[in-house]
């Protein structure tokens, strides 16, 4: 039966009492604190500006935060320092100086508030950017400094146009007994490309992606056996293409573009999903809830002020345009039509059948939401911010709301 408002009360019961598990492993687990590393992935100084407000703000919730950047080795000698202190005084590494294959930052085209156009620099920086090979060397770097390593339970990959909610993360440990014992990984999964030669489901970017101690430590054992150099997709001779594309590709690196490798680009999510499956790290089971609902959005708040390319308007289409629910069958037949909606995904709408969301999936999410996306305006990113910690008004385009879930099991309703 489809009765959100239950769920909702049980997973904060959950939350509250994780000792009432059947699970003596998951009940221990549990008990004990749960511990958040915040790894960001930067480009300094062209993104010293959101990296300033993700440090005053989201990754002072996390356990320690690092910003790992490539600037140039001409540039930039040091190989660590700190963020200034009224923005967290968080460690930045510079991976060009701690790793001789490391490509520098390209700021031109790498930086973080790009923006999501079609043009030249965003076909450059997916295509051949630096990102895949940052993401995994934060991974080594984290992996061989025991300091970092073992100082937390949970280590999530950020992006800095995120608004990460570390609370929720810690809760949702808590619900289900995570243990940073087990290969776990935890994100929404990208089901638009599953049938696409060498991407199927991946673990989005959007929101984060986290990974447990152990899930980590397996799969920096794998990178570790691997070379460091970047390899270089074939540049795709359709000139709509954004997305590598190697299907027949007889190449003698065949096998490394289609495995797990030190890649060119910034499909690191897509990388991060190979590598977790060759390095036996698995999607958690409750990635969604008994409803369907993701913890990761890959949109922003639905704050109208949020909304940056016109997709949350998708989120007031009039009820005529689903059928009522006694036609079921035309009813699951119009939630295909929709390019954002749940035809990739159609099990999460089957369980209640979302009409708000029906137009854009993205948006049937738990109300304990652990990240959100595509915050590029810095003003909008710290407002994102206050609605979630300090309870600042949203004009707010659906029923959704936010909760921000305190160690103690209460549910913090945020909003008007």
């Amino acid at each position: 039966p489809c009765n959100p408002a239950v769920l909702d009360q049980e997973y904060l019961r959950r939350v509250a009492l994780p000792s009432s598990d059947p699970s003596p492993k998951r009940a221990a687990a549990s008990a004990l604190p749960v511990r958040v590393a915040c790894m960001y992935l930067a480009v300094l100084p062209s993104d010293q500006a959101q990296a300033h407000l993700q440090g005053a703000s989201f990754a002072k919730h996390c356990d320690w935060a690092i910003f790992f950047t490539s600037t140039p080795r001409a540039q930039e000698e040091r190989s660590t320092w700190k963020l200034p202190r009224r923005a967290g005084a968080h460690i930045v590494v510079n991976l060009a100086q701690s790793y001789p294959d490391a490509r520098e930052d390209q700021s031109r085209f790498m930086k973080t508030r790009l923006g999501s156009t079609t043009g030249k620099y965003t076909k450059k920086k997916l295509l051949i950017g630096n990102t895949i090979q940052k993401s995994l060397l934060a991974t080594l770097y984290v992996a061989e400094h025991a300091t970092l390593l073992e100082t937390a339970d949970l280590f999530c990959w950020l992006e800095l146009d995120s608004a990460f909610v570390a609370e929720n993360l810690r809760a949702f440990a808590r619900a289900h007994g995570v243990s940073a014992d087990d290969p776990w990984f935890f994100a929404s999964l990208s089901m638009g490309m599953k049938f696409d030669a060498g991407v199927g489901v991946f673990p989005h970017t959007g929101g984060g992606i986290c990974v447990t101690r152990e899930g980590l430590r397996r799969l920096a054992g794998l990178l570790s056996t691997l070379g460091k150099k970047t390899t270089f997709y074939p540049w795709p001779n359709d000139a709509a293409s954004f997305v590598p594309s190697f299907a027949g590709y007889r190449d003698p690196e065949a096998k490394t573009l289609t495995g797990c490798a030190f890649l060119a680009g910034h499909w690191w999510d897509v990388m991060l999903g190979r590598c977790f499956r060759f390095s036996n790290v698995t999607a958690h089971p409750a990635l969604e809830d008994e409803v369907g609902r993701f913890y990761f959005s890959t949109s922003p708040l639905p704050c109208r002020d949020h909304d940056a390319d016109g997709t949350m308007q998708w989120l007031q289409r009039p009820q005529r345009d689903v059928p009522p629910r006694r036609h079921r069958l035309a009813r699951l037949t119009r939630s295909l039509c929709f390019p954002f909606g749940f035809s990739a995904e159609l099990h999460r709408f089957a369980s209640c059948e979302p009409e708000e969301e029906v137009a854009n999936a993205d948006y049937w999410i738990s109300p304990f939401a652990i990240g959100f996306h595509r915050y590029k305006n810095l003003s909008k990113q710290m407002h994102a911010y206050r609605v979630l910690y300090e309870g600042a008004e949203c004009d707010w385009v659906s029923s959704y709301r936010p909760h921000l879930v305190r160690t103690d099991g209460r549910g913090q309703r945020v909003g008007a």
